[in-house]
């Protein structure tokens, strides 16, 4: 896919020949970034939602936060990263798919990190595999939440992909 791409000359690939997790793979690649904010997106979502307003929505983010998270209302909650999120739209509370969540507000796993917070990960995870189970939770009041307006699907199952397939 990537080689017939019009895109092709700007992607970069990289094979991991014993999979790292979702944390171990970021740290592995960290350097990538150049200490400049980006992007980290987990590639099990279909997401139509305008990303130059994630963009925006992360730069106007409040100055305590170091990332930005892409959350959606999902109908199966327990399938999902529930966030608990205050009134200003900062993370307060995640529950990693767990039996009845306490809301239906999910993680995305489509992020932008800051430098900042690229340099504490380097700093003080350098152990860890799980971006979502480890990273996150060490994370609370850190994290600022832009809620998806547009279609947004997990498509980590063959049901979920079909879905995506037909919208």
């Amino acid at each position: 896919f990537c080689k017939q791409s019009k895109f092709k000359n700007n992607i970069k690939t990289k094979y991991e020949r014993k999979l790292l997790g979702t944390a171990g793979t970021l740290f592995e690649n960290i350097d990538f970034y150049e200490n400049q904010d980006g992007f980290l997106i987990h590639a099990d979502n279909y997401c139509l939602e305008n990303l130059k307003d994630f963009i925006k929505a992360h730069h106007n983010r409040p100055k305590d936060c170091l990332m930005t998270m892409m959350i959606f209302e999902t109908k199966f909650p327990e399938e999902s990263g529930i966030c608990k999120i205050s009134k200003e739209n900062i993370l307060e509370d995640f529950f990693e798919k767990r039996i009845n969540p306490p809301g239906k507000l999910a993680n995305g796993a489509v992020y932008i990190l800051s430098a900042e917070l690229l340099k504490i990960i380097q700093r003080e995870f350098k152990n860890s595999v799980d971006f979502s189970a480890e990273i996150i939770p060490a994370l609370k009041n850190r994290i600022f939440c832009y809620k998806s307006k547009n279609t947004f699907i997990d498509i980590g199952n063959l049901e979920s992909l079909n879905k995506a397939n037909n919208s």
